[in-house]
């Protein structure tokens, strides 16, 4: 069903755009996103959301092709990843919205893709001693284990 095939393309969407800024082989891709679609054939969509599903996927996978990249690492790339999708980056926002807010479509569709990559460039690096950064950290490490048990 499309309530199930979004969510699934959005997360090996995430796979991709994180295995590429992490420069990992495509035997890394292909096994997060097994590993991936395997989690959310024994668990409910409802019960974990995609990024912290994706985000615990491209850990494990680093393990088990024994491609590990540190935790920091991944989670700022996800970080940059998540703006880079907030602020719509090299898209058409007025042909796809991807199920965005329409404020945002607008707000991303008003500015040109040099102004978005000066602003990508322009926000200062997540804080490793921060709360935000904490709570990803937690979130991975947590993915990790529900992805092991199940």
């Amino acid at each position: 069903s499309s309530l199930e095939r979004l969510p699934r393309l959005h997360g090996t969407s995430l796979l991709l755009d994180a295995a590429t800024l992490l420069c990992l082989p495509p035997s890394t891709y292909a096994t997060a996103c097994t590993i991936f679609h395997r989690m959310y054939h024994r668990v409910s969509l409802k019960q974990n959301c995609v990024w912290s599903m994706a985000i615990g996927c491209t850990l494990l996978a680093g393990k088990v092709e024994e491609e590990p990249r540190t935790v920091r690492s991944i989670i700022l790339t996800f970080a940059h990843i998540y703006r880079r999708r907030r602020l719509r980056i090299n898209d058409d926002v007025q042909k796809y919205s991807y199920g965005a807010a329409h404020c945002e479509a607008d707000n991303a569709a008003s500015l040109t893709n040099s102004e978005k990559e000066n602003i990508i460039r322009s926000v200062k690096p997540m804080s490793l001693g921060g709360p935000v950064y904490a709570e990803w950290r937690e979130t991975l490490l947590i993915m990790e284990n529900v992805i092991l048990k199940n």
